[in-house]
C-alpha cells in the first residue's frame, strides 16, 4: 500500500469522525442559532474523537505491519507536540467555554449567546482536526516500514 493510499484512508477517517461529531456547525450557526451549548460538545471532545481515532490507527498499523507487536502509541506518540498543541489551545478552549456556558443578562434579553456558543463548537472542532493532522503526520512519518 502506498504512502498516498494510507494518506486517503486516514483522511476519511478523521472526516468521518469529524463529520460523525460536529456535523455541520456553520449550518446550525447560520440557521438554528442556539443559545445553549448543547451537551454533545464537552470539553473534553477532542481527546474522545483523538482516543477514537488513534484506535483507527492501531487497527490499520495491524493491518499493514502484523508482525509488529507495539503499541501504536509507542509508535505515534510525541508528547512534546502533543502538549504544544494543548497549550496554544487550551486558554482559548476554556475561556470560550465558559463563555458559551454563561448566559448573560444582556444575552437573555438580546438572544445573542449564539455568537459565544458558535465560537466554542468551531474552536473545538479546529483544535481536534489540528490534533488528528499530528497524528497522522506521526502515523505516516513512521518510516519505511509502512
Amino acid at each position: 500500500m502506498s504512502t498516498s493510499d494510507i494518506q486517503g484512508r486516514c483522511d476519511a477517517k478523521a472526516k468521518e469522525l469529524l463529520d460523525k461529531y460536529f456535523g455541520n456547525i456553520v449550518n446550525e450557526a447560520v440557521y438554528q442559532k442556539p443559545e445553549v451549548l448543547d451537551e454533545r460538545y464537552p470539553m473534553e471532545l477532542p481527546f474522545q474523537i483523538e482516543a477514537e481515532y488513534l484506535q483507527f490507527l492501531g487497527e490499520l498499523k495491524a493491518e499493514l505491519l502484523p508482525e509488529d507487536t507495539r503499541s501504536i502509541g509507542q509508535l505515534i506518540d510525541r508528547p512534546l507536540k502533543r502538549e504544544m498543541i494543548k497549550e496554544d489551545y487550551g486558554p482559548d478552549v476554556q475561556e470560550a467555554y465558559d463563555e458559551a456556558k454563561a448566559i448573560t443578562f444582556w444575552e437573555k434579553v438580546t438572544g445573542s449567546n449564539h455568537d459565544d456558543v458558535a465560537y466554542f463548537k468551531g474552536l473545538i472542532k479546529q483544535y481536534t482536526e489540528e490534533l488528528l493532522d499530528h497524528m497522522t503526520n506521526d502515523f505516516l512519518n513512521l518510516g519505511e516500514t509502512l
